[in-house]
């Protein structure tokens, strides 16, 4: 953990805000234990019996006041997914559970996923099956039919539990198409599946 730490609030966070404000941004780097309060995750299960996951934690709660600030001072607040475990120690989190939590916590207009996909496929061999847009109680069902699957079943529990919280709606987008968050932003493109409640 403490390695993941060094990388993550050393190395990537200051890489991203240098990127950000070399593109003529404003962006100011936080630690996700400034933000994120987490607890331990639940152990996995294999077929060996319950996985102990070490030090990968679940975020508790969020911790707004100084992402706030940045968003006062005009500027992207560019948050680690580490969090501050109830046992005083760091805790690795999903990235996109983290993103989701904190937009919650803010009551965001929207929240924006990058993926290596389109956005929600019905056959994730077809990218002609995306799914323009979706509502928070097609997902249980969606899922439970394998359409979300892999990756994307973090992403879109964590979006519905945003959603309840307050955020209008989520978007997920093809990260891998230059130009695209920009244009989404922008309301030039339309997200590849928009989520709402």
């Amino acid at each position: 953990m403490v390695a993941v730490e060094e990388v993550l609030d050393g190395k990537v966070n200051p890489g991203i805000v240098a990127q950000l404000n070399g593109q003529g941004g404003k962006a100011r780097g936080l630690s996700g234990r400034k933000v994120f309060l987490a607890r331990k995750a639940v152990a996995g299960l294999s077929e060996g019996g319950v996985v102990d996951l070490g030090r990968v934690g679940e975020v508790e709660r969020c911790l707004v006041e100084e992402v706030r600030k940045a968003l006062a001072a005009g500027e992207t607040a560019v948050v680690s997914p580490v969090g501050q475990g109830n046992d005083g120690g760091a805790m690795n989190l999903n990235a996109d559970v983290a993103a989701a939590a904190l937009a919650g916590a803010l009551a965001a207009e929207r929240l924006i996923f990058l993926s290596d996909v389109p956005g929600v496929l019905a056959d994730r061999r077809d990218p002609a099956s995306l799914i323009r847009e979706l509502r928070v109680v097609e997902l249980a069902k969606m899922e439970e039919g394998g359409v979300i699957r892999a990756g994307m079943i973090p992403k879109c529990r964590s979006a519905a539990v945003a959603l309840r919280q307050g955020l209008k709606r989520v978007e997920f987008v093809d990260g891998r198409v230059a130009g695209t968050m920009t244009k989404v932003v922008k309301g030039e493109e339309k997200a590849g599946t928009i989520l709402t409640m």
